[in-house]
């Protein structure tokens, strides 16, 4: 079941601005075309199993087709209202905050924080002075992903700030609660009058609210079954409570409000061209990390530069440089990536089993945006993975 927004309509607007059975003939055209890809995507979910799906495509700068599938939740049809888990694609709005202020002239990328918060866990540690705003941006906190990876459960540094890359949710509420103490305000209210006010995206939430629920796709198991939304698997162990945020995690909104935001972003709009040339520049390398590295061997595959920005992931390959950033947990996988000079863009959120997801957001990517510069990268990303747990089986 979906929704696909692009119809007949589009032959009335051709004929009333160009004229002609020729543009209006071209138009239906592209109307089948579009069908057509709505009938690809469908089989895609169906192999997969992924009980819900939004996709959208932007080109110079509009959304242009935006269309949804499977069941927000068992019974209802998704739509351009189903509420979807982003996961780490959180991290782009809260980037979008700090610029921002930054814009304001309320924020430096370059101050301390520990002059309004430090965690209790790196109190003894000195170098919580060294920590920016700029640092937790673009993952050079030092930090690993969560603390609960660490063997004692606590925020520890495994690397000096500021030095090298290492991707960290934790960096981005460390981040947030800064933010709170600096503002006397609380993070979402923040997000709220900076970013999603401005932008008018009344759809979307960086907090647990009452009023995501009944709208949101629910989580879903290998089997089939539905969960408790916001915790942090199927055995519901550790779940999130009403009014919780992540500034790294968990923010909820529809494809079109994400949309607008992405539009936003690659328009600069709200931002001088100093802070949008710098939030687009590569600050921290990913070539040579263990997991982000290019995975091909034939190197003309690869980008000539990767790495973080603010916020976002970076790929400058010799004819195009791609602006993404992707998120998953146990049951969300979404994409959202751009060419700020064509000013195209592909926006891809799958509610669905995170083992079964990631080959489907390839296969969705390449049928929306043919010749796709980031899909090869995951598909190779994808291919590495098995083959390193395929030997670890075999040993």
């Amino acid at each position: 079941m979906h929704r696909t927004r692009l119809s007949a309509e589009l032959c009335l607007l051709v004929l009333l601005i160009v004229g002609g059975k020729n543009a209006c003939a071209q138009a239906n055209e592209a109307v089948r075309e579009r069908l057509s890809l709505d009938s690809d995507i469908e089989s895609i979910r169906v192999q997969y199993g992924i009980a819900t799906a939004g996709t959208a495509i932007i080109e110079d700068g509009h959304l242009v087709w935006s269309s949804y599938f499977g069941e927000e939740n068992p019974g209802v049809p998704a739509s351009k209202d189903t509420l979807f888990n982003v996961a780490s694609i959180t991290k782009t709005v809260t980037a979008e905050l700090v610029m921002r202020l930054i814009e304001a002239k309320k924020l430096s990328l370059d101050e301390r924080m520990a002059v309004y918060w430090v965690d209790p866990d790196l109190i003894e540690d000195e170098r919580h002075h060294l920590l920016t705003p700029g640092i937790a941006l673009s993952h050079k906190t030092g930090f690993l992903n969560w603390r609960y990876m660490d063997d004692q459960f606590k925020l520890r540094f495994v690397s000096d700030p500021g030095v090298k890359f290492g991707y960290s949710g934790e960096g981005y509420d460390y981040l947030a609660r800064f933010l709170e103490k600096k503002f006397e305000r609380g993070f979402d209210e923040l997000v709220s009058e900076y970013v999603l006010t401005p932008l008018q995206m009344k759809n979307t939430s960086v907090s647990y609210q009452q009023w995501v629920v009944a709208r949101l796709a629910k989580p879903v198991d290998a089997n089939g079954k539905r969960h408790k939304p916001f915790c942090s698997g199927p055995d519901e162990r550790w779940c999130s409570e009403l009014g919780d945020w992540s500034a790294a995690d968990d923010m909820v909104t529809t494809v079109e409000d994400y949309v607008v935001f992405l539009i936003n972003v690659m328009q600069g709009n709200g931002l001088n061209d100093a802070v949008q040339a710098n939030r687009l520049s590569i600050q921290t390398s990913t070539v040579d990390d263990a997991v982000l590295a290019c995975p091909f061997s034939d190197k003309s595959k690869c980008p000539i530069d990767q790495g973080y920005g603010f916020g976002w992931e970076i790929f400058r390959f010799s004819d195009a440089t791609i602006v993404s950033h992707g998120g998953s947990d146990w049951s969300e996988r979404a994409m959202a990536y751009f060419d700020p000079d064509s000013r195209n863009g592909v926006v891809v959120f799958l509610n669905g089993p995170n083992e079964k997801s990631a080959s489907a957001l390839v296969d969705i990517l390449e049928k929306l945006d043919p010749g796709s510069r980031i899909a090869p990268l995951y598909r190779g990303w994808i291919a590495a993975y098995e083959a390193k747990e395929a030997t670890k089986t075999a040993n």
